[in-house]
Formats: C-alpha cells, structure tokens, sequence
C-alpha cells in the first residue's frame, strides 16, 4: 500500500528482455507520483458557513477561512 505522507514518489526500472540467443533486453525508468486520497474526514467549527462577496471584490482576494 502506498501512502503519500509515507513517500511522495518512486522511481520504478522497468526492465524487458526476450528469449532470443543472445537474449536482448531494455530498461526504462518510471517516475511514479502518488497523490493524496483523503483518507481523513475533515472536521469544521461550525456545519454552515454563510459569507456575502462583494460584487467588485478583487480577483485573488480572501473570502472565508474555515478552521
């Protein structure tokens, strides 16, 4: 099982060869990102949060922070 808190990344080699005299192969790197599966149910102050947003508000600008 992976666990992306554990390690974020691995590099896999892929290696692949025939049965052929003489046997001829190849290697490959693969880079292997893990993501993140919320696997811990997030808990708030509050169960509704009710925020007004001003119409010319400027783009990028804070509108709540929940806890």
């Amino acid at each position: 099982m992976f666990d992306r808190e554990l390690r974020a990344s691995y590099q896999l080699t892929l290696t692949c060869w025939d049965l052929g005299e003489p046997s001829l192969s190849s290697e490959a790197l693969i880079p292997v990102r893990i993501t993140d599966d919320n696997d811990v149910t997030p808990t708030f102050h509050r169960k509704l949060y009710d925020v007004t947003i001003a119409e010319n508000n400027r783009v990028g600008a804070d509108i709540l922070q929940v806890r």
